[in-house]
């Protein structure tokens, strides 16, 4: 089961990703969709890797987009912000 929700989830990164600057999702994300929010903060999140210039603030940005979203009720995002802040800003904050 997780193995097939890791894949769903890869498959919307790269989804998103390949579509700059995810422009469906930011409008829907702006305009009071948390779910929305949600896939745009692991898309960005997945942009994390060797190509990656700054990592710090990419993970800031997906952050900033899991805070919105869980500031619009989705629960995953307000789920996932928790992990970020235990995770990414310890030591940072």
């Amino acid at each position: 089961m997780q193995i097939r929700l890791a894949f769903i989830i890869l498959l919307l990164i790269s989804s998103c990703a390949s579509k700059p600057p995810c422009k469906g999702l930011t409008h829907n994300c702006e305009n009071g969709d948390g779910g929305a929010c949600f896939e745009l903060g692991q898309a960005v999140f997945g942009t994390l890797g060797e190509d990656n210039p700054d990592p710090e603030k990419t993970k800031d940005k997906a952050a900033e987009w899991m805070l919105k979203g869980c500031k619009l009720g989705h629960q995953k995002s307000c789920t996932e912000y928790a992990n970020f802040e235990k995770y990414i800003f310890n030591g940072r904050k």
